[in-house]
């Protein structure tokens, strides 16, 4: 007898009935359903780096305002960074 946890199949516990039910699925999908997971993919993929396009010129215009009241503290001339 095979002793059954309750996280496992009964037949995991055995290599020979193990062969006949693989642990994972397979998932069909058509061509077009295929088109589509990749497209909204590559959407997701996009959004996520225009996010992070906007942190960086965020952040580089929080430097740059730095940069300015620095020299304006100082006493120095202004100067833009060119980006």
């Amino acid at each position: 007898m095979y002793k059954v946890n309750s996280n496992d199949m009964w037949y995991q516990n055995d290599p020979f009935l193990a062969s006949f039910f693989p642990s994972q699925r397979v998932l069909v999908v058509s061509d077009s359903e295929m088109a589509e997971l990749r497209k909204a993919e590559a959407e997701r993929q996009v959004a996520l780096i225009d996010s992070r396009i906007n942190r960086y010129q965020t952040a580089l215009e929080e430097l740059k305002e730095e940069r300015e009241l620095v020299n304006k503290s100082a006493g120095l001339l202004s100067a833009e960074i060119d980006a």
